[in-house]
């Protein structure tokens, strides 16, 4: 996904952090399907 991103200009790296393993393993994008738990519980 991070790799796309930025080939297809949808990210840009701006702060050295952001082309960390920790912030790379993190990243992903608002447009895939995603789910929100509380608890353990599906929201």
């Amino acid at each position: 996904m991070y790799d796309w991103a930025i080939e297809n200009e949808f990210f840009e790296i701006k702060k050295e952090k952001e082309n960390s393993p920790e912030f790379i393993q993190k990243f992903t994008s608002a447009s895939l399907e995603h789910y929100h738990f509380e608890e353990g519980e599906r929201e």
